[in-house]
């Protein structure tokens, strides 16, 4: 038998922080919906601004972090969604249409997260009505 060695690199990530902001939300920010297992624990997923990757070099910052469901997290990763940090709508690549995010008291977004996400999302917004 050959064998062979594999070294693995991954992110780790600090699940504490993004524990911590579920569980005061419980809920969708974008859509408000509030999914629950039949165990009664709340579905909701921690979405970073800015990705938390080794290309966009975003961080587990809390002002880095969303709360959202499962679909509203695939489109804000998608760039469908992204958050304007003059006015904090959020955007839809898709029309003019904005809406509001919900926050609990004391959750602030971070400036720097939101431009680079902004900028992303405008550049395929422009590539997107140039094709």
């Amino acid at each position: 038998m050959n064998e062979r060695k594999v070294t693995i690199q991954r992110l780790v990530r600090d699940t504490k922080i993004s524990q911590t902001l579920k569980s005061s939300y419980n809920q969708c920010q974008l859509c408000r919906i509030r999914l629950r297992k039949p165990s009664g624990e709340y579905i909701t997923e921690a979405h970073h601004i800015r990705p938390y990757n080794k290309q966009h070099l975003g961080d587990d910052n809390i002002r880095n972090l969303i709360v959202l469901c499962p679909n509203c997290h695939v489109l804000f990763d998608n760039l469908f969604f992204a958050i304007d940090p003059n006015t904090y709508k959020v955007h839809n690549i898709e029309d003019s249409e904005t809406r509001d995010l919900f926050f609990v008291s004391g959750h602030q977004l971070g400036q720097e997260y939101l431009l680079y996400t902004w900028n992303l999302f405008n550049t395929l917004r422009k590539n997107n009505e140039d094709s």
